[in-house]
C-alpha cells in the first residue's frame, strides 16, 4: 500500500515509509462548499486492517461539531508487561465538491511529546491534511491523495497552485510538500483530477467500521 501521508487522516495513521506527506497552511474547502458534519459520519469506527499501519489496533470517535480523536494500540513488544497506547485530537472539517465528500484535518491536542502516535507524528509538519471520504451504511473509507506530488511534477495542477518543498537541512529536500493554495484553486484542483489524485482502490483505501452498541 503505498502512502504520503495521514486523519490526517485522522489520515494520519499514516506513515512509516517515508513517501511524501503533503499538508497545507490554510484551509483546503471554502464557505461556499463546507457542510455541516454529516450526521452518519458521527460515532465510534475501528480500523478493520490496523496491521496495515503496524498497530494492534485503531480507535476513530467523531463529534458533531467536528472533533475527531484517534486512539491507536501497539503491537505487543517481547519483554514489555504494558500496552502502549497513543491518542490524537483533530478539528475536522467537511466539504463537497461536485458531489464528492472531502474531509480538511487539523491536529489539535498532542497528549505527549514522548508518546506520539503516528496520526500526530504525520501532522507534526503543520497543516491542514485533506482526505477523500467514502461512507457507507456501516462502512467508512477515507483516501488520502497520494498522487499529487506525481501530478505536481507533471505539470498538472494549474499555475495558482502554490507548493513548497520542506528542507531537512539547506538545499536538502525532504518528502514534505507544503501547499499555500486556497480553497477556491484546491475546488478546482478536486473538480478536473479528483479521479486522477485519489485511488479508488481496496489496497489504498483505510477502511473503518462502525462500533455497534451492544
Amino acid at each position: 500500500m503505498k502512502l504520503y501521508s495521514g486523519f490526517a487522516g485522522m489520515l494520519w495513521l499514516l506513515l512509516g515509509t517515508g513517501c511524501a506527506v503533503v499538508t497545507s497552511t490554510v484551509p483546503y474547502y471554502t464557505e461556499q462548499n463546507k457542510v455541516e458534519v454529516p450526521a452518519e459520519l458521527c460515532g465510534s469506527w475501528v480500523a478493520e486492517s490496523p496491521e496495515k499501519f503496524d498497530r494492534k489496533a485503531i480507535r476513530l470517535e467523531l463529534l458533531p461539531d467536528g472533533t475527531a480523536t484517534v486512539h491507536e494500540l501497539a503491537k505487543e513488544e517481547k519483554g514489555k508487561a504494558e500496552e502502549t497506547a497513543f491518542t490524537s485530537k483533530f478539528q475536522v472539517w467537511f466539504f463537497r465538491v461536485d458531489g464528492v465528500l472531502y474531509a480538511d484535518c487539523l491536529l489539535k491536542d498532542i497528549p505527549g511529546v514522548q508518546k506520539l502516535g503516528k496520526a500526530a507524528i504525520v501532522s507534526l509538519f503543520p497543516g491542514h491534511v485533506l482526505l477523500k471520504v467514502v461512507p457507507a451504511e456501516d462502512t467508512l473509507r477515507l483516501f488520502y491523495p497520494e498522487a499529487l506530488p506525481t501530478a505536481l511534477k507533471a505539470g498538472k495542477l494549474p499555475p495558482e497552485f502554490a507548493v513548497s518543498r520542506g528542507e531537512e537541512t539547506p538545499g536538502k529536500e525532504t518528502g514534505y510538500f507544503v501547499c499555500t493554495a486556497p480553497g477556491s484553486v484546491w475546488e478546482k484542483v478536486l473538480k478536473d483530477r479528483s479521479i486522477e489524485l485519489f485511488s479508488s482502490k481496496p489496497e489504498d483505501e483505510f477502511l473503518f467500521k462502525r462500533v455497534q452498541v451492544k
